[in-house]
């Protein structure tokens, strides 16, 4: 009986996520620790005027 009832009952399938996805994420994600990096680097310096913050985003090695 149980393998009837197993049978019976609608299969889910789980779809892998694809390399574009991860991808997706993977670059999302590194474009996120990098803003934060400048943010804590900027803040740490008590920057106020864009001034700063542009020279410190030209020096960071990631622009």
């Amino acid at each position: 009986m149980d393998n009837k009832s197993e049978a019976s009952q609608p299969k889910v399938r789980v779809k892998k996520p694809g390399i574009i996805s991860i991808l997706l994420g993977a670059i999302l994600a590194m474009s996120i620790m990098i803003i934060m990096v400048i943010e804590v680097d900027g803040r740490s310096k008590m920057l106020k005027s864009p001034e700063q913050w542009y020279e410190l985003m030209k020096k960071h090695p990631y622009e």
